[in-house]
């Protein structure tokens, strides 16, 4: 026998107290609200049809489709719902039994302490709520997912699925793959795993979360504040957007082991990698901070055991800001402002700049056999006080030898310039290049600079380059050059020098003594300068 229905069409009103009602069609009607009664075997559609179940009402074997909602709540029970591009909502006291998505547009939220149990939604989109009386069981595919006590577990979250735990509730083993994990304060997140691809994972304040693993490919939906109380542990977080959010670590906060981007004041980090550009502002501290391929760390606060991996990362240290135990190695960069101060600095093929009121402490170090290239790039290299760079080769590099530095027996090939401050000293070193790519452009000797016994074989031959410049007050002994122009400007000082085929100029107030000039080289001396 075929089934009938009583169909309810645009504004026609069926009123379920009257009486229980089975096979009932609604299209486009009127809210109606089952409270104390009951519907069986019921169509619903129409996104204007909207059907509440509420406190003794009971409906059964109900297909929802064509942008229908339905409603249960309070005390209310439906079974056996069947959703096709339609809309249910499970909420405080309702209850949902046995429910089948069949269209990709159908949607289950459960929310407010609802109950759905036996839901199968292999193409639907599923939003939960987690709170002490939320009560799910959910089959996907072959996975099942359950929600009881609080407790959220074993959920693989795709892109059609959402989980939001509340305050003390819990999600366990939880994969997050494209799908959305928001963790609201004061709730908990153990062994998340996250899948590389996109996706949402939100923590609001005194939210906690412990991945099982690294995590990638992760997308924020908004800006995480680490707050009072708040722990983040063990989360690598990359594919990171600036444009949708940041990370925050504030007074209270803690971040351990975390990509981050703001250590506020109180804020605390420890073990932690930056997103591109970490602040640590001031009254914040970070401690056994990771600096990687390209990133920056800005520190106005403190930090501590800043670890630096050779490839073009950067510190910089704002006024005011104290960071110690820095190791920075080739490509590294550390940029000390006026008011900051770095402590146990220790130079390893990187490089320090130090502005007018910036103070830096080196540690003791002996670079030796130590080889240092960059392929086509340059990159600075610095060399202060307690610093020895001894043996070495370098290829690719522009050299800064500071007070007290000293570079010693080393090997220098296509270099962009080595520059000699005031107490600073190149000794016995040698540049054997034997191609133009290879050449060092240019050759600088400040006030008070030594430059001892070295041979170049490769200097820039250029008409606009002055490759060997000796300015006032600076000195080189035992200079032999076979290519390039060399000048000695007012009260720099050259010795024993060999200069094969190029040019010397001496200006006034320079000396050069010992010069042998070999091969067509040439000597130019202006009034006041001396040469012999």
């Amino acid at each position: 026998m075929s089934r009938r229905y009583l169909m309810v069409v645009g504004g026609g009103i069926v009123e379920p107290s009257i009486e229980n009602q089975t096979g009932v069609w609604i299209y486009n009607s009127k809210t109606l609200t089952y409270s104390g009664m009951s519907l069986s075997d019921a169509i619903i559609s129409g996104k204007s049809t909207s059907m509440t179940v509420l406190s003794k009402g009971r409906a059964s074997n109900i297909s929802a489709i064509a942008s229908a909602k339905l409603h249960v709540s309070n005390g209310g029970k439906a079974y056996n719902i069947t959703c096709g591009n339609a809309y249910v909502y499970v909420s405080s006291g309702g209850t949902v039994i046995s429910f089948n998505a069949i269209l990709y547009d159908s949607y289950l939220t459960v929310q407010g302490g609802g109950t759905a149990t036996d839901i199968i939604a292999p193409r639907g989109f599923v939003n939960i709520a987690v709170n002490d009386k939320t009560r799910v069981s959910m089959t996907d595919g072959n996975k099942k997912f359950t929600v009881a006590n609080g407790v959220a577990e074993n959920f693989v979250l795709s892109k059609r699925h959402l989980l939001m735990i509340s305050s003390g509730c819990t999600a366990l083993n939880t994969v997050v793959s494209g799908g959305s994990l928001y963790i609201l304060s004061g709730g908990i997140a153990l062994g998340i795993e996250w899948r590389p691809g996109n996706g949402v994972l939100d923590i609001n304040s005194s939210g906690i979360v412990a991945p099982i693993n690294g995590l990638s490919g992760v997308y924020f939906n908004s800006t995480l504040e680490i707050t009072t109380a708040s722990v983040l542990s063990a989360m690598y977080l990359s594919g990171f957007s600036h444009n949708y959010g940041r990370v925050w670590v504030f007074s209270g906060g803690t971040a351990s082991d975390c990509m981050i981007d703001s250590i506020c004041s109180g804020g605390y980090a420890e073990n932690c990698s930056a997103m591109t550009h970490a602040f640590v502002y001031s009254g914040g501290s970070v401690d056994s901070h990771h600096l990687n391929y390209g990133d920056n760390l800005l520190v106005a606060g403190r930090a501590t055991n800043i670890i630096c991996a050779p490839a073009t990362a950067s510190t910089c240290i704002l006024s005011n800001g104290i960071a110690s135990q820095i190791t920075l190695h080739q490509a590294n960069w550390l940029v000390v402002s006026s008011g900051g101060t770095a402590l146990a600095v220790t130079e390893d093929g990187g490089s320090v700049q130090i502005d007018n009121g910036g103070i830096v402490d080196f540690v003791p170090h002996v670079m030796s056999g130590k080889v240092i290239s960059h392929g086509t790039s340059v990159y600075d290299i610095t060399i202060h006080s307690a610093t020895m760079m001894v043996s070495c080769h370098l290829c690719g590099f522009r050299l800064n030898i500071y007070s007290g530095g000293l570079v010693e027996d080393t090997d220098m090939n296509r270099g962009g310039s080595i520059n000699v401050y005031d107490g600073g000293v190149l000794s016995k070193c040698h540049n054997d290049a034997d191609s133009y790519s290879n050449l060092i452009r240019s050759m600088w000797i400040f006030s008070g600079g030594v430059v001892d016994s070295m041979t170049f074989n490769a200097l820039a031959e250029s008409t606009n380059d002055k490759v060997l410049i000796i300015f006032n007050g600076g000195t080189a002994t035992n200079i032999t050059i076979n290519t390039g122009d060399t000048v000695i400007s007012n009260g720099g000082y050259l010795s024993n020098a060999i200069i094969d085929k190029k040019v010397i100029s001496v200006c006034s107030g320079g000396t050069a003594l010992g010069i042998s000039l070999i091969n067509g080289a040439s000597a130019v001396v202006e009034d006041g300068g001396y040469i012999n």
